[in-house]
């Protein structure tokens, strides 16, 4: 399998960010996705941000408009529409499917409610009970330990592909903390492990 250094240009990463219907009065998503994009850049991503979620989901209901990984960074909408719209339900569907990586922190956990195959691909949560996948908490759960919250966890989808989430990022200053971004600079180096070799879609 190709690496970051067999390949003659960079893996591009989109990430999906929180603006339009995906944004909230919460968060500042303009910043925590910089603060994103700047740690994919780190990692030798190429990074496109999207500022439009529903037409970047259209636009991946082509196999060669995949990007090599996808990263997401939105919330919620709640104006009672479908989350996402049928055509891009069907762009995201298509590219869950795909075997790539995937990279989702914070609110994403919850952006795409009309979607089950989003809640498949990120594990349903840390209880991991999604069939045929394979679940990691971060901190690895100690007996008789409690944790308010775990940081995250990773996700061996059934399609082959991987999922990092990642709980934090509600402002720009989480990305400074040093055990946040420890978790996703070892997230994101898991997720590359994991790239496609350079070449035609899957599908």
């Amino acid at each position: 399998m190709d690496t970051l250094l067999d390949r003659e240009n960079n893996p591009r990463a989109l990430l999906l960010s929180g603006t339009g219907r995906y944004s909230d009065p919460q968060h500042n998503y303009d910043a925590t996705s910089a603060e994103l994009a700047g740690l994919l850049e780190e990692a030798g991503f190429d990074v496109i941000i999207a500022s439009d979620v529903e037409a970047a989901l259209v636009w991946l209901s082509s196999p060669w408009n995949w990007p090599d990984l996808l990263a997401v960074n939105a919330g919620l909408p709640r104006d009672g529409q479908p989350v996402p719209a049928e055509a891009a339900a069907a762009g995201l569907r298509s590219w869950l499917g795909s075997g790539r990586p995937l990279l989702a922190i914070h609110t994403s956990v919850t952006s795409f409610t009309d979607v089950p195959e989003w809640a498949e691909a990120l594990g349903e949560g840390p209880s991991g009970s999604a069939p045929g996948t394979t679940v990691r908490i971060i901190p690895d759960p100690v007996p008789d330990a409690e944790y308010p919250m775990p940081l995250g966890w990773t996700v061996e989808r059934r399609d082959g592909g991987r999922t990092v989430f990642a709980t934090g990022g509600h402002d720009a200053g989480a990305f400074q903390q040093p055990q946040y971004r420890e978790l996703l600079t070892e997230g994101v180096s898991w997720l590359t492990d994991s790239l496609l070799p350079v070449g035609a879609p899957t599908e």
